[in-house]
């Protein structure tokens, strides 16, 4: 519809009547006409790039034109109602993120196999307690050793050989 084209394509759209407004017509006789609008002002809320929604102003009574102040009062509010928007998904990520974390180091720490977590320098991040246990260490021990200490030297070579082949296959899938 050519409504949805001109607020699309603007950061305000005043019209003051909205009877002869080519971007209305399809409204008029639904909406417009029964509910008594003559003028509307409308300014798309852009979050990221994309609308979201409208921020609309309808006016009944004889026609209105609107003034400067009018859009640029109206265009200030909708960048204020984008910030909100904005600032609240963050907000809501940052919780789902938290919670996925949380999920993540339950799932690490609390699993019945032993792992380790080690850097793209094979230093031991984080150790859960199966691990401990299989090293007969504390995790505070694990942290930070070299995981090539913990291979029996016959197979060190051969495991930072498989180490490096997986840390290469990441690179090229971040590629």
């Amino acid at each position: 519809p050519g409504y949805f084209e001109a607020i699309d394509g603007s950061r305000v759209l005043a019209v003051d009547d909205v009877s002869t407004h080519p971007s209305t017509s399809e409204l008029l006789e639904h909406y417009l006409t029964p509910l008594g609008i003559t003028s509307m002002l409308d300014v798309p809320i852009i979050i990221e790039g994309r609308m979201r929604c409208v921020l609309r102003h309808e006016h009944s009574g004889p026609k209105r034109t609107w003034s400067a102040a009018d859009t640029g009062f109206v265009a200030t509010i909708a960048d204020l109602i984008g910030q909100a928007l904005l600032t609240d998904e963050l907000r809501q990520t940052r919780e789902r993120l938290r919670g996925s974390e949380e999920r993540a180091q339950l799932m690490f720490f609390k699993n019945p196999v032993a792992l380790l977590l080690v850097d793209q320098h094979g230093r031991i991040k984080s150790a859960n307690q199966r691990a401990a246990n299989l090293f007969r260490a504390s995790q505070e021990d694990l942290e930070n050793r070299h995981v090539e200490e913990l291979i029996p030297d016959r197979l060190r070579g051969e495991h930072r050989q498989h180490r490096e082949a997986v840390l290469g296959l990441l690179e090229l899938a971040r590629g």
